[in-house]
């Protein structure tokens, strides 16, 4: 018997004659970063089960929305196309949490993310995970082994997400970075894997930040992209990045 998800999420469009996500995906070009803000607030995201963590809700909310606002304002969309134009499909997420053991299973501190589109097809795999002890923050790359077997299972997929706490793992992107040819100029930005997979795999992390919320201040997830790096030069990325395909 198939394991149920223990969080679900619906994306919805509040006003389907505003601006959305799906009309700045089919013509990016003639929209400002204001129409962009537009269609986030015109895009409601509600889990239907469960109480989930904050950092749970903050990758589902960075995937659907902080993603494709970063990838429109710096250009990556160009280099990530596929799965930047998926993302507008998404409607819906399930989220699964890893269990160690045989015969008594015990939950981790690890999630896989199913992005689905309105068919219940996954378009992108996601996976959020803290060290479960003091050692395994040594052991990351087997952890990225395994995230990249799970999404082999699943066919073709238009992108992954992995996402480790700050600091983000030096192996773990070093690894990633040779795989998907980031040596390369373009290739750097496109961050695709090699086949079976043949998609982009992009890396975040996520801490804790204040925020300033009814007059007092509070913890919340943060997520970053760390994978690719979009800290280079404005020079390098008009040239890489924004340069139309």
């Amino acid at each position: 018997m198939a394991e149920s998800p223990i969080y679900k999420f619906e994306v919805q469009v509040l006003n389907s004659e505003g601006i959305t996500l799906d009309s700045i995906a089919r013509n990016p070009r003639i929209y400002k970063p204001q129409d962009l803000q537009v269609a986030c607030y015109n895009t409601n995201i509600i889990c239907k089960s469960g109480q989930p963590e904050s950092s749970v809700v903050a990758m589902v909310e960075y995937v659907v929305l902080e993603y494709f606002v970063l990838a429109h304002r710096t250009g990556l969309y160009n280099r990530q196309k596929q799965l930047w134009e998926s993302i507008t499909k998404v409607s819906s997420a399930a989220v699964y949490q890893l269990k160690q053991g045989v015969f008594r299973k015990q939950p981790l501190p690890q999630f896989d993310f199913h992005f689905l589109d309105h068919r219940g097809r996954i378009l992108v795999f996601g996976h959020l995970a803290f060290p479960a002890d003091s050692g395994e923050r040594d052991n990351r790359e087997r952890h990225l082994a395994g995230f990249l077997k799970r999404a082999e299972k699943f066919g073709p997929l238009a992108g992954l997400f992995l996402c480790f706490p700050e600091p983000f793992p030096p192996a773990v992107q070093a690894k990633v970075s040779k795989l998907t040819g980031a040596s390369d100029p373009v290739g750097k930005y496109e961050s695709v894997l090699p086949a079976p997979w043949s998609c982009p795999l992009d890396l975040l992390s996520i801490a804790s930040i204040e925020v300033e919320e009814d007059q007092a201040l509070v913890s919340k997830p943060k997520l970053r992209l760390v994978h690719p790096d979009l800290t280079a030069s404005k020079r390098i990325r008009a040239a890489s990045i924004s340069e139309e395909v």
